[in-house]
């Protein structure tokens, strides 16, 4: 057997004119047979297709790779003097490209790259790649021209195993990555499998090299890319052809390879070497429809099986092809090529592959920290695992140079044929323990830091190139200057660019989810904010800004700028969030660069909030918190406001800059209907805003920007209810005296208190009152005996007078008011009567009182004393069996300080002012008496009474929630219907001493409580306000009763009011007494 190489690669010369002439061949020596079995081969490095189809059109009819970009391109390699060298190179990354070793392993690896000062080395993506080789030649300068798809190579690996002599630079290892000088962004990357193929396996072949048919033979490169189909028929070496053929020989080439024949359409039946028709079906089978083989200049080109997997896939790259007689034109009928299985070196593609998908571990750390980062596994590496794509690396060691592995497929001379399946050398499908192996450099390394090392062959330095991917749960954060090719952000990962810090991603930016904070600078070309949050105070640089549906929020905890250079999409599904204060808001700059004007395309939504950690924003403020210096595109679909309360935010437009004023609306319309006091303090409010918004600036600062039930709370808390307060204080002392005459109504006249000075309560207990401490146990003392009925009377008065002394402590708590509130209340009261029998049956009596007192509520800091000074008249007439009619008339003056709390949300105020009280009462009484046994009696009585009080003016000092109440006043018409149980009886040594009295009282007319009030700093608008707006029916019951044997007492006493719900008095005390 005699074979016979080529030159390396296919050279051009005179490129740049656009001609093109084949390299030199040379042929064997010796003389192949013209007829019969062919007796010796010729490999060569180097689509043809059948004569039915044309070279130089597009399908159907032609080849013409009828996609203009597809990630397979042309490698030129600058030769010097105007020739080049060509061949073809496919995409495996953005940054690689993998061809055959034979296109450059004629000199160093380190003598390419023109940058560095070697050979000048690119590779064109276009379908028509001339017009890019002219201009990279020539005006560009060797220089990456993406907008030919042109890229110039700065780095280049071939397999070292390809120079070995057997290898005869194309045979073996004939395998070569190059590094390009800029990323390949938009074109397509294709997926290499990494396990052998173990059947005959439809495929593609597609490259830039010689064109023509059977028929013309390979007629010259044209730089324009073409495809056709064929078998992968073997998976088998060059030995095991040529054994078979040719007879047993010493092992030349037994590395195993792809190899597919050019099929005739004629078949095997029309073989006749002597008429030139030299096709013997080498690997058996037919001619497919759209069948070709290579020549010159697709060498490196990618073998792809298309139809074996879910997608298509590069198995080898090709190396050359063969022919068998010497009159046999190579890329005719019958000449077959061979190509390199990427299964045989994936482990030095993977060592060799200078780009890196990294991502960052979980957990939070610095960029700059190297046990942050882990390689991850290309997505373009893949093995078959049961028939399967899985996206890993094999479990087995790469092979290399051997001829040991899965073979397949029949060596033919026309129907003498053998199956290499059942080659001794042949082996099963590699399997191992399942996990992949372990490459230095590829992935699963870990120990480095993302950013890229441009190649320097001279140096030795190598190209790292990254594309890094935050995606773990957790936070990284940078404050250094790094670059890499791509950045992905997505899961809920964190990413901190520091003030100090800057990220320069060649190509592309993508959030799909999580978070990025931009204090320092990014820059990108596309960056896509598909969902999750961007925010900071610093710059974002790419040729434009899309958002989807995330939300651009400038700033941080506080307010602050944010800037876009570039151009800025808001899609319908985005939201740019801004918070304002006073004097400090987001803002959002959209500004130009060399490449955009920095135009904003608004969408989606505009949300504004209040700014933590700055003034609150007012009503009728203006914030301009977008620019665009390109201009400003259309407008918000919606705008939505939160935690700024009744401001509304109205969003204005201008050629360069969007605004947004806050307007308040009504507060009474913000708590709606039925709000009751904070509704009343609301509509003051609506009306004072235009005129007197200064004069309450606080108030209004804090209530404009509060949600409904905040609001009314405040509000509710302006209503001055310790006047309230003060009222129930006045009442309690009113009723001291009111029942102290009442109660002695029915008896006067009827002896019992003839010459008389009785006592009533505990006026003794006012001696307490120099000593704090012993004031407060007198004060109980006194609570408790006040309950229960007296027993004793001092001194002896005339026989037709009798009189009292009234006095005491009252002490507790009581229910009363607009909040609901339980109060405590403390007083002292002294009081005394004197009656008179002016005539037969009838009785008169005049009274005066005094007292002090003080009520603080359970909350804030509220108070309210009053000084109470009273008078009375009173008379009674008996009719006859025990029956009477009485009546009296009261009058008092009380003067009462006021001091309380008032807050507008955020400033507290304490409040003080005091006013003279007025009040008048009369009330008409008729009752029987009956006698039920020894001197106890029982009355039933019924009355009608009148009363009135009325506050003097008054104004409140303190700040600007001070009021100023112009009116407070109320009057009643009640009717009381009730019984009465007194006197004293004996039983046995005890003596039984009752004081108990039971009313039912109803309001019969009349106005129960309001004041009219207004802002003491704003007094345009008045404000009525409920007093005692309740109770209109309710019962009380008071009274006791005491049992007396020589020194012992024992007594009980209560006092409640019984469906009473704004004013409550309820006591109940137990008394045991022993007398020294």
């Amino acid at each position: 057997m005699t074979m016979a190489s080529t030159p390396a690669r296919t050279a051009l010369r005179r490129v740049l004119q656009g001609t093109a002439a084949l390299g030199a061949i040379t042929l064997a020596t010796q003389a192949y047979a013209q007829d019969g079995r062919p007796t010796g081969v010729e490999n060569t490095p180097g689509i043809v297709i059948r004569n039915d189809l044309n070279p130089n059109t597009l399908p159907p009819t032609g080849v013409l790779d009828p996609v203009d970009i597809t990630g397979v391109g042309q490698v030129t390699v600058d030769a010097g003097g105007g020739s080049v060298g060509l061949c073809t190179g496919t995409l495996i990354n953005p940054r690689t490209v993998i061809f055959a070793a034979h296109c450059v392993n004629d000199a160093a690896a380190n003598s390419y790259g023109k940058a560095s000062g070697g050979t000048g080395i690119s590779v064109g993506f276009k379908m028509n790649n001339l017009p890019a080789i002219q201009q990279w030649l020539g005006a560009g300068n060797y220089a990456t021209n993406t907008t030919n798809a042109l890229y110039n190579v700065e780095q280049v690996w071939y397999d070292p195993r390809s120079t070995t002599p057997s290898a005869n630079s194309f045979l073996e290892g004939d395998v070569a990555l190059a590094t390009l000088d800029a990323p390949a962004t938009g074109i397509p990357t294709w997926t290499m499998l990494f396990s052998p193929l173990t059947e005959e396996t439809h495929a593609v072949i597609t490259g830039y090299g010689s064109r023509g048919t059977s028929a013309t033979g390979a007629t010259g490169i044209d730089f324009r890319r073409r495809v056709a189909e064929n078998m992968v028929s073997v998976l088998g070496s060059l030995d095991d052809r040529d054994d078979w053929l040719f007879g047993p020989a010493p092992a030349s080439n037994p590395q195993s390879l792809y190899m597919l024949d050019f099929d005739s359409p004629a078949g095997q039946a029309a073989y006749n070497p002597a008429a030139g028709r030299y096709d013997f079906d080498v690997f058996d089978g037919g001619a497919l429809p759209r069948e070709g083989t290579t020549a010159g200049g697709d060498s490196g080109g990618p073998l792809i099986a298309d139809q074996a997997f879910n997608k298509p896939v590069v198995i080898g790259v090709l190396s050359g092809g063969s022919r068998f007689f010497a009159g046999q034109p190579f890329s005719t009928y019958g000449t077959h090529s061979f190509y390199q299985p990427l299964f045989l070196f994936w482990d030095a593609i993977v060592a060799n592959n200078s780009y890196v998908y990294a991502s960052a571990k979980a957990g939070a750390a610095d960029w700059d920290d190297a046990n942050h980062w882990i390689q991850d596994m290309d997505p373009n590496y893949a093995i078959t695992v049961n028939g399967q794509l899985v996206n890993s690396l094999p479990d087995t060691p790469a092979l290399g140079v051997s001829g040991s592995t899965v073979k397949f497929g029949s060596v033919c001379f026309l129907d003498d044929c053998t199956d290499l399946a059942d080659d001794p050398e042949a082996t099963p499908f590699p399997t191992g323990s399942g996990t992949p192996i372990y490459i230095v450099g590829g992935p699963g390394t870990t120990n480095f830091v993302p950013n890229n090392v441009v190649a320097n062959p001279t140096t030795g330095v190598k190209a790292r190139y990254y594309d890094v991917a935050l995606s773990a749960a957790g936070l990284t954060s940078l404050g250094t200057n790094r670059t890499i090719d791509r950045l992905t952000v997505s899961g809920s990962h964190l990413f901190d660019v520091r003030n100090t810090g800057q990220l320069n991603v060649l190509t592309d930016f993508t959030q799909w989810s999580g978070w990025s904070n931009i204090d320092g600078l990014l820059r990108s070309r596309e960056a896509l904010i598909a969902t999750g949050t961007l925010t900071g105070t610093g710059t974002i640089d790419p040729t434009y800004l899309t958002v989807g549906a995330a939300t651009v929020s400038p700033g941080g905890p506080v307010a602050g700028t944010f800037t876009v250079k570039g151009d800025l999409i808001l899609s319908s599904g985005a939201t740019l969030a801004i918070d304002l204060g006073q004097s400090l808001w987001d803002r959002l700059v959209v500004q130009g660069d060399t490449l955009n004007t920095g135009i904003a395309a608004l969408g989606g939504t505009v949300a504004f909030t209040r700014g933590l950690m700055s003034t609150t924003p007012r009503d009728g403020q203006s914030f301009v918190f977008l620019t665009a210096t390109g201009g400003v595109n259309g407008t918000f679909a919606n705008v939505t406001s939160s935690s700024l309360g009744l401001l509304q935010p109205q969003v204005t437009y201008a050629t360069n800059s969007v605004t947004v004023t806050l307007q308040a609306g009504s507060m009474a319309a913000f708590l709606g209907r039925n709000s009751g006091v904070a509704g009343t303090f609301a509509s003051a409010l609506d009306s004072l805003r235009g005129k007197h918004y200064n004069s309450l600036y606080n108030l209004f600062g804090s209530v404009d920007l509060m949600a409904p039930d905040q609001m009314a709370s405040t509000l509710r808390g302006l209503n001055p209810a310790i006047m309230g307060e003060s009222r129930a204080l006045q009442e309690r002392q009113s009723m001291v005296m009111l029942s102290a005459v009442t109660d002695r109504l029915s008896m006067l006249g009827t002896g019992q208190m003839a010459g008389k000075l009785s006592i009533v309560g505990t006026p003794d207990a006012l001696a307490g009152l120099t000593s704090i401490d012993r004031g407060e146990t007198a004060a109980r003392s006194s609570t408790v005996r006040s309950l229960l009925p007296g027993t004793t009377s001092i001194g002896n008065l005339p026989e037709k007078v009798s009189g009292f002394i009234s006095g005491g402590f009252t002490n507790g708590s009581s229910g009363y008011g607009v909040r609901g509130q339980t109060n405590g209340q403390q007083s002292w009261y002294v009081g005394m009567g004197l009656e008179m029998e002016v005539a037969d049956y009838t009785t008169f009596g005049t009274a005066v009182g005094f007292s002090e007192g003080t009520s603080r509520p359970g909350v804030d800091s509220d108070e309210a004393d009053t000084r109470v000074s009273q008078i009375a008249v009173y008379g009674s007439h008996r009719l006859g069996g025990g029956a009477y009619l009485a009546g009296l008339g009261m009058a008092e003056q009380t003067r009462t300080g006021l001091r309380r709390e008032a807050s507008t949300g955020d400033l507290a105020y304490r409040l003080a002012g005091s006013a003279n009280i007025s009040r008048y009462a009369a009330r008409a009484e008729a009752g029987v008496n009956v006698v039920v046994g020894q001197k106890l009696t029982v009355t039933p009585r019924v009355s009608f009474g009148y009363s009135a009080f009325a506050y003097t003016p008054f104004r409140e000092g303190g700040g600007e929630l001070a009021l100023q109440v112009d009116r407070m006043s109320a009057s009643t018409f009640d009717g009381r219907a009730g019984v009465q149980f007194a006197g004293s009886a004996k039983m046995g040594s005890w003596t039984f001493v009752p004081q108990m009295t039971a009313d039912y009282v109803r309001t019969l007319a009349g106005d129960r409580g309001s004041m009219l009030v207004r802002f003491a700093a704003a007094p345009d608008a008045a404000m009525l306000l409920p007093l005692m707006n309740g109770d209109v029916a309710y019962g009380e019951v008071r009274g006791g009763f005491r049992l007396v044997n020589g020194p012992v007492e024992f007594g009980a006493g209560l006092e409640s009011r019984i469906g009473r719900a704004l004013y409550r008095d309820d006591r109940a005390v137990v008394d045991a007494r022993f007398r020294f």
